[in-house]
């Protein structure tokens, strides 16, 4: 199992979201989210998909050797989630979530859950945010839209088979011939639509973004 998480504020401190991308065994992908309607800020957003996503690869499995057997990953574009798992957790614990001088830590709350699920039975994987990586850029704007009370559908089964792409790419839609073609740059796409009428087109970051803006535009069947 691959858990791709991420958190967002619309403000820091501002409202909240946190976003899932699940990759179980079978193929199957799901994905789920939430928000946060108290002022929070991003990293307690971060920390908190990546709890999230620990309570769910927990109820998977019937014990933690049996979690831990599976190698769970987790993956998030936080270092500051990231390097406290695989860095500070241990003498955080061993301080009674103290600093040097003796202060709480940031988010001791968030970090004491953390702490309480097995932590040591995860692999944690920092990933870097805005580098193209679909699964990442997806649950990146998942979080977006759900901190700024967006619309979203999440999905769930298995994904379309599609030629390998680079992303983003700008898609242009003519509905008189129902053909799309799909750019690199925004000078390429906005040369196909110069003064052209009834003329269609939307910048996607993702797989998972182009699947659902050509569903938007009629097409049942993603090539």
């Amino acid at each position: 199992m691959k858990i791709y998480c991420d958190g967002a504020c619309s403000g820091n401190p501002g409202i909240g979201g946190w976003a899932l991308q699940v990759h179980y065994d079978d193929g199957i992908i799901r994905e789920f989210g939430g928000r946060e309607d108290d002022v929070t800020t991003n990293n307690r957003m971060e920390l908190t998909a990546v709890i999230k996503a620990m309570e769910h690869a927990h109820q998977q499995f019937d014990t933690v050797e049996d979690l831990q057997a599976a190698r769970v990953e987790i993956i998030s574009d936080s270092k500051y989630v990231v390097r406290g798992a695989t860095e500070w957790l241990m003498l955080w614990r061993k301080r009674q979530f103290c600093k040097i001088n003796g202060e709480r830590i940031s988010n001791e709350d968030l970090w004491r859950t953390f702490s309480s699920l097995s932590p040591e039975a995860f692999v944690f994987t920092w990933i870097k945010g805005h580098d193209g990586t679909n699964c990442q850029e997806r649950v990146d704007q998942l979080a977006c839209d759900l901190s700024r009370n967006k619309p979203v559908q999440f999905f769930y089964g298995r994904p379309n088979k599609q030629p390998e792409r680079h992303y983003p790419l700008y898609l242009v839609f003519r509905p008189e011939d129902s053909q799309i073609q799909r750019f690199k740059t925004w000078n390429d796409c906005q040369k196909a639509v110069s003064g052209v009428k009834n003329v269609h087109f939307k910048k996607v970051s993702n797989s998972f973004q182009e699947e659902e803006q050509l569903r938007a535009w009629g097409f049942k069947e993603i090539s």
